[in-house]
């Protein structure tokens, strides 16, 4: 339940497809090279009102870009809109969740359609 796992029905059968979050883990660990692959969690925060993309958020331990984890640097989570169907982070959507601001959804022209 850390993570977010998507499933399409198929036949009567829920079939996990990963490709979404997988996608949110390999833009923040990109983005943030210090971030281990298995410490970024992308959680849905919302369906948009088509029901086709979900808004996504990354977290990580606050430790996860320390000394002690041998992979110093900074991080920050990230603010995404993800596409179901194709599993694709739209790339305008990306907005970096500021450290000294609640966290709550962007509003500006890419999420505004929410």
């Amino acid at each position: 339940m850390d993570t977010l796992q998507v499933f399409e029905i198929v036949g009567g059968t829920a079939i996990e497809r990963p490709a979404l979050a997988n996608a949110a883990v390999r833009l923040a660990t990109t983005r943030y090279p210090c971030l281990h692959p298995g410490w970024v969690h992308p959680n849905g925060v919302r369906w948009t009102h088509d029901s086709r993309q979900i808004v996504l958020f990354t977290i990580s331990a606050s430790y996860a870009c320390s000394e002690m984890t041998k992979r110093p640097g900074s991080w920050h989570s990230l603010w995404m809109i993800g596409d179901v169907t194709s599993g694709l982070i739209d790339p305008d959507s990306v907005r970096v969740q500021s450290d000294n601001q609640p966290m709550q959804i962007p509003q500006d022209d890419a999420y505004s359609r929410l």
